[in-house]
């Protein structure tokens, strides 16, 4: 709220996912963009390429911006900051090119045309796809618009996503790249036999999304009971859940072995279930860490742009939306109060 920019980083599951979405509360004008479409669509945003008028960033910024409709410019002049998620994937070129449009469109030389820059990510992570054949890889920081921004850094250390502390040791030791053979004994004390792969329940990684399917249906189609099928909608503007990880379709049966893909306590995006139980708008699945069983429902991807201004009522302490939201007074403005718009 102080309006700095600010570079947030951590390892794998800190928390950076729930940090962004608690941004998103505190400044409903900020533009929530990603540089994926998939990373995009995980956290209700659109991609950075999309949001400022990129395109596939060939072109020079002045040609960008000759290009670039009234209603485009008026988006990016509404917004009062710019939140970057996996920005270990932005290429410096990209970044530069961002920051001299945004300049250009908004009328402003400061850098990215005085928009407050939540940059977000672990540079330890994927780094930006370089097409050019022998060029290093550079990464964001290389830039000068970066130095510009003149970040403050949040690091985030506290491993929210494992509580095992071996295995967090483990995963640190291998994002740094300083594994040792005794950090690696306990994975290999693990391994299985070509007959225990084959049969066994555990989750298998694959290259492409199409092995992955090819094999999950096969899978499926072994176990016994009825398959249910599960469709999904979109419905909205300038989204799509093409692009996304979210399924179009889904089938699932008893016994079936999946991984969750969000954050909803106590589950959350990575734990491993099993379906006990399929019925036509629910299913129940037991935890494989605890034993647990959980009733999972159909799940709302919203995605967020600008803001809106909603009635509140006064219910004595906090106030609430027709809906059933609460907010406390400090939120409320004139018998309103102003959230991220869904679209």
């Amino acid at each position: 709220r102080s309006g700095k920019n600010v570079f947030i980083t951590g390892a794998g599951g800190v928390g950076k996912s729930y940090i962004i979405d608690q941004i998103r509360r505190c400044l409903p004008d900020a533009a929530i963009t990603s540089t994926t479409a998939i990373s995009a669509g995980n956290i209700g945003g659109v991609t950075l390429n999309s949001w400022a008028g990129l395109g596939l960033g060939l072109e020079t910024p002045s040609k960008m911006f000759s290009k670039m409709n009234e209603r485009k410019r008026h988006k990016i002049r509404g917004a009062d900051a710019l939140l970057i998620d996996e920005v270990s994937m932005l290429h410096p070129d990209t970044m530069e090119k961002c920051d001299e449009l945004l300049q250009k469109v908004r009328g402003s030389a400061e850098p990215f045309g005085g928009l407050q820059v939540i940059a977000v990510g672990d540079f330890f992570q994927l780094p930006p796809v370089e097409t050019r054949r022998g060029v290093p890889t550079r990464y964001a920081f290389d830039c000068d618009s970066w130095g510009a921004l003149d970040f403050a850094t949040a690091h985030l250390t506290e491993i929210i996503r494992q509580k095992d502390k071996q295995f967090q040791d483990i995963l640190n030791a291998i994002r740094v790249g300083d594994v040792s053979e005794a950090d690696l004994a306990p994975l290999f004390a693990r391994t299985v036999s070509d007959v225990d792969r084959r049969e066994g329940d555990f989750t298998s990684l694959s290259a492409t999304n199409k092995e992955v399917d090819a094999r999950n249906s096969k899978r499926l189609s072994k176990l016994p009971g009825k398959t249910y099928t599960y469709t999904s909608t979109d419905t909205g503007q300038d989204f799509s859940l093409k692009g996304s990880r979210l399924a179009e379709t889904l089938a699932l049966k008893p016994e079936a072995l999946c991984l969750y893909l969000i954050n909803n306590e106590p589950l959350y995006n990575g734990s491993v279930v099993v379906v006990v139980e399929c019925d036509d708008d629910m299913v129940v699945v037991e935890c494989a860490d605890t034993g647990e069983q959980y009733e999972v429902r159909p799940h709302k991807q919203e995605v967020y742009q600008g803001r809106e201004a909603v009635p509140v009522k006064n219910m004595g302490g906090y106030w609430e939306t027709e809906d059933g939201d609460k907010y406390m007074e400090e939120d409320v403005a004139n018998g309103k109060i102003f959230r991220p718009k869904i679209v």
